[in-house]
């Protein structure tokens, strides 16, 4: 549990936990990913695809990118 606090304090990560025994705590949360699945169409295209075309039209955002390096495969 630790290597994971400190990763996500690496990265500058906020970690949220549901209260125990408290299934609704996070119902907005689980209503929301119900509704993506439900209401919003397919891609159409592979994910790959669909990311390439979201970077060509958006552009890459460098300061989301986490680098593949040894001290995160630590």
């Amino acid at each position: 549990m630790r290597q994971f606090e400190t990763l996500l304090a690496r990265y500058e990560c906020a970690k949220k936990t549901r209260p125990p025994a408290q299934p609704r705590f996070g119902s907005v949360c689980e209503r929301l990913f119900g509704t993506t699945n439900t209401q919003y169409p397919a891609l159409g295209v592979s994910p790959r695809t669909a990311f390439t075309e979201a970077l060509a039209i958006s552009g890459q955002r460098g300061q989301r990118c986490v680098m593949d390096d040894e001290e995160f495969r630590l």
